[in-house]
């Protein structure tokens, strides 16, 4: 039996685009039942600048409400913040959020 690999054999053009729908589809699902259930999901999205991650939010929040989720910028963290789990934005009235923390690297 020969193993294959998910990348030797690309999905057709259409094949990705109806998983990119039915991704979109969930994604709405998910942010209506969060709505539903009086629920917050935080999402926050760090590494260096030019990483990825403005064009990353932009195609996660493209589909969801806007009255409904917040994108906010956040400065990288000083020592002492680095060292604690405050998130300003956890306070705030939205449901769904998703955060940049730019020039900051993910701690192993």
């Amino acid at each position: 039996m020969t193993k294959t690999n998910h990348h030797d054999d690309p999905p057709s053009a259409d094949e990705y685009k109806r998983t990119l729908y039915d991704l979109r589809v969930q994604l709405v699902k998910l942010q209506n039942e969060v709505i539903r259930k009086g629920l917050r999901i935080l999402v926050v999205l760090e590494g260096r600048d030019g990483a990825g991650k403005d064009g990353a939010i932009k195609r996660i929040v493209k589909n969801l409400s806007p009255r409904e989720t917040r994108v906010v910028a956040l400065a990288k963290p000083s020592d002492r913040e680095e060292s604690s789990w405050s998130c300003p934005i956890c306070r705030s009235g939205a449901r769904s959020s998703c955060s940049t923390a730019a020039g900051t690297t993910a701690r192993g």
